[in-house]
């Protein structure tokens, strides 16, 4: 959804029509997810690190940086959702009130 939605007609109705609720419980289950899946993946690297103590420091780096990495991405693509959260809220006021 877009700004231009709500200054042509048609689409207005179209986004009148459209249930958002479930929009925004598919966003907000969608955030979970992510917010799930990084807890997941720093939960594996520490039962790995106390199963495998003796791990090449290699094996034990390369975790770090994929813990990192999804860290890095996960946040991004947490505040993308909540941004389309915002846009899709704000949309739904503007609908309501023309």
């Amino acid at each position: 959804m877009q700004i231009d939605d709500v200054l042509d007609s048609t689409r207005l109705a179209a986004l009148k029509s459209v249930d958002n609720s479930q929009i925004l419980g598919l966003l907000h289950t969608s955030s979970r997810w992510i917010r799930e899946a990084m807890a997941d993946l720093k939960s594996l690297q520490e039962d790995f690190i106390v199963s495998v103590p003796a791990a090449p420091k290699v094996v034990f780096a390369n975790w770090k940086a994929l813990v990192l990495y999804q860290d890095r991405v996960g946040q991004q693509l947490s505040q993308r959702i909540e941004n389309k959260i915002v846009e899709v809220t704000n949309l739904t006021r503007v609908a309501r009130l023309q």
